[in-house]
């Protein structure tokens, strides 16, 4: 690329940022900070270096395993299977891998939908299987909230006990006092990081 100007560097790994025009190359601005967060969670850092007109050097400094721990982990891979599986709800297709890399991370087991009425098909086939899932995260549209909200209530008549809990951006969140009454046993700031899923995941035990 061209390079990044100083005055964006300090910028580059917070969540949603990007110098894109809203469009279909509008950027999500979530690469970066995936990265930040992933580095961080294996004890390593990043940094960028950038001149405009000569482009862009991003650096990955990684803490060394040495063999033994390697050998272990392979071996907790193999011999532990996946112990929780989660339902996600999100319209945006790269929120949605982002999420599926953070899931894989934490060795849990993400089926990702992008609407409402798959997410019902998906739950209603699970309950007749004895396959449920742990819990369920739904993104809270910006446009309209309230259809996350009759989603997580059409989820209960389903799945009465199964956890649901409400993805919401600062900009558009609701009153908290309204997720109870929907049903949501929780909410999920977004962007969130993945000791944000972390915790979440404690709470479903």
């Amino acid at each position: 690329g061209r390079g990044i100007e100083a005055g964006h560097l300090i910028d580059v790994f917070d969540p949603y940022f990007s110098t894109k025009k809203r469009g279909n190359e509008k950027g999500m601005g979530l690469g970066l900070a995936v990265v930040y967060s992933t580095l961080r969670n294996h004890g390593g850092y990043v940094t960028v270096d950038s001149i405009v007109d000569h482009g862009t050097t991003v650096s990955f400094y990684i803490p060394l395993a040495v063999k033994p721990i390697l050998d272990d982990l392979h071996q907790t891979d193999n011999n532990h299977p996946v112990k929780r599986r989660i339902l996600l709800l999100e319209d945006d297709t790269q929120s949605r891998q982002v999420a599926k890399v953070m899931f894989d991370y934490l060795g849990v087991a993400l089926e990702n939908v992008c609407n409402s009425d798959d997410l019902i098909e998906i739950l209603k086939k699970s309950a007749d299987e004895g396959n449920a899932f742990n819990g369920v995260l739904i993104n809270l549209p910006g446009d309209d909230p309230e259809a996350g909200m009759q989603t997580c209530r059409d989820i209960k008549l389903i799945a009465p006990d199964i956890p649901v809990i409400a993805i919401c951006g600062a900009s558009i969140r609701p009153p908290v006092n309204i997720f109870g009454p929907a049903g949501f046993m929780n909410l999920l700031p977004k962007p969130y990081t993945i000791d944000d899923l972390k915790n979440l995941m404690s709470t479903l035990g």
